[in-house]
């Protein structure tokens, strides 16, 4: 885009930039681009608390520390929780890094790869949809933790 190229981005990012809006508009991803985003802004507030707990009981109770906990714990972790979108070979977290956040796949896959910034990939687990990792943040970081 113009602004990009303005800000003297380098062209490898701008790729990278491009090639993520490509993968959400081709998914129909971005926020305001789908009929829950729409739903979720025209109901009124408890009718949209109620939808959204309903909706991420499925996710957050496959957990088991939040597994069965009640109403109100789950809307104060819903407003803790960020939707993140990362297109294919985007790296979500790097080896060696101190997580500062939780992750729940509600969409795709990603994998767990040791040896990236090594060039000596070795790929050890796939994670799918209903996975979650990171978790270990919560107990580093108990009081600052956003739940992604």
């Amino acid at each position: 885009t113009r602004f990009l190229y303005d800000k003297h981005v380098p062209d490898e990012l701008q790729n990278r930039i491009l090639a993520y809006y490509d993968y959400c508009h081709s998914r129909n991803i971005l926020a305001g681009n789908n009929e829950s985003t729409t739903l979720m802004h025209e109901l009124n507030t408890g009718l949209r608390q109620d939808l959204a707990v309903y909706l991420a009981e499925d996710t957050i109770g496959r957990v088991p520390i939040f597994k069965g906990k009640d109403r109100r714990l789950i809307l104060e972790l819903m407003d803790h929780l960020v939707q993140e979108v990362f297109a294919p070979g985007e790296l979500i977290v790097t080896e060696g890094e101190v997580g500062t956040c939780m992750y729940f796949i509600t969409r795709g896959w990603a994998e767990v790869v040791l040896g990236i910034l090594r060039g000596e990939e070795v790929t050890l687990d796939t994670l799918k949809e209903g996975d979650i990792f990171g978790e270990v943040a919560l107990v580093r970081h108990p009081c600052d933790t956003l739940l992604q």
